[in-house]
């Protein structure tokens, strides 16, 4: 019997690998390690510091979040569209870097000075703040490497963070230390594009592709705009203890999510070049990939919670959000079918509807996490409904729902 199922186990998930092809599957190794990066700052903040320091890091994602998208100055969108070679691409993604840090450093320390509850706390959290920078360039240095098919090489800015989280956890005298020497060691990481072939810096050049990349930007921000007000209501309402609770759910269904993004990210130049004719296999491909996803996830909880961050209400309100995760599948396939298809207003239609129902969710949080879960997993499903009217319009066909109907 045993041996029976070992075989079923087996057999899944070979079919699971199966539908990444061979650049998904470095993505995906990547995206592993950035989780891991992830699991492995939130064990030292809560084990050495405790679970309010994941509050404290919660709230810092406030910064990185919008950091790492407006770093990028909208390349990941664009580099697919353009003709360039390969050198300029490159370039693009140094010129990038440059202009990053002296951009951003000043926007994180007037930010940070505005959600510390203390001159320690607001300091911690400009330096964890630095890191939306780094995984800002990490996006850009991806999105030139899957168009090289080169993704082998994605590893490589997961390994450098390693070793900054170690290093940080051997030198830190307490969390403001900590966040630190991890907040130097990711702006010095901005600059990982000059490792590829590049031509030499074009400023002009990179405005004028910039103002192209721009039309990509309004729906990413609008959205994340939503999610991060919803973030500070939520520092608010909250205490920092559960701040930490939800700041660490947030990183379990990140970690949920690797396959399918990465899936996402390799094959999005045949989505722009085909967006109706790929996008049902794409969907096919996420079913095989989503659900045994979500049963690991929801098993994994049990032994985090415990075991590990010492709160065992974590894999109750894990379980309570799972119905989150193929509903989060559903919606970023066809995010990249609407962007594909160049739905610019349609798309920041879209997320303008969306930020008013995530926002319209506040008043949940007065019933505390289980108030939290029930408000999230309906803002979840009003994202998906939406998303799938907003692509039927766009393609004049309605989506596939089921791997069966396509």
């Amino acid at each position: 019997m045993a041996a029976g199922m070992t075989v079923r186990v087996i057999g899944r998930a070979k079919r699971w690998l199966s539908a990444l092809d061979r650049e998904a599957r470095y993505v995906l190794l990547a995206r592993l390690l950035q989780s891991g990066n992830g699991f492995l700052l939130s064990i030292i903040l809560v084990q050495v510091y405790g679970l309010a320091a994941a509050g404290t890091f919660a709230v810092a994602g406030v910064l990185i979040a919008p950091l790492a998208i407006l770093a990028t100055f909208g390349l990941p969108f664009s580099l697919a569209r353009s003709h360039a070679p390969v050198e300029e691409r490159n370039a693009l993604g140094c010129t990038a870097g440059l202009l990053a840090v002296p951009l951003g450093l000043p926007a994180i320390a007037a930010c940070a000075a505005l959600l510390g509850r203390d001159g320690d706390e607001a300091m911690a959290i400009a330096w964890f703040a630095c890191g939306g920078l780094f995984f800002a360039q990490v996006n850009v240095f991806n999105a030139l490497l899957v168009l090289q098919r080169r993704a082998a090489l994605s590893v490589l800015p997961h390994l450098y963070s390693s070793a900054g989280i170690l290093l940080a956890a051997l030198l830190a005298d307490g969390l403001l230390d900590f966040a630190m020497i991890v907040g130097i060691q990711r702006i010095i990481g901005v600059f990982l594009c000059f490792l590829l072939p590049h031509s030499r810096i074009d400023l002009r050049a990179f405005f004028r592709h910039a103002r192209e990349s721009a039309h990509f930007m309004p729906f990413e921000l609008i959205h994340l705009g939503a999610d991060q007000l919803f973030t500070v209501a939520l520092s608010y309402l909250l205490t920092r203890e559960q701040l930490g609770i939800f700041g660490l759910w947030r990183q379990v269904f990140n970690a949920g999510m690797l396959a399918p993004s990465s899936m996402l990210q390799t094959a999005y130049p045949e989505i722009v070049r085909d967006p109706q004719g790929s996008l049902p296999t794409l969907r096919r491909k996420l079913n095989t990939v989503s659900l045994p996803t979500t049963i690991g996830i929801a098993l994994l909880s049990w032994p985090l919670g415990l075991l590990v961050y010492n709160a065992p209400y974590f894999p109750v309100f894990t379980l309570l959000l799972m119905a989150c995760l193929p509903l989060g599948c559903l919606v970023v396939l066809y995010d990249s079918g609407l962007r594909a298809l160049g739905e610019i207003r349609l798309m920041n239609q879209l997320g303008l509807a969306r930020g008013a129902i995530l926002l319209s969710v506040v008043p949940f949080l007065h019933f505390g996490l289980p108030g939290l879960a029930a408000g999230v997993n309906l803002y979840t499903a009003l994202c998906a409904w939406l998303t799938l009217r907003a692509f039927a319009q766009a393609s004049g066909r309605q989506p596939v729902l089921h791997a069966s109907s396509s």
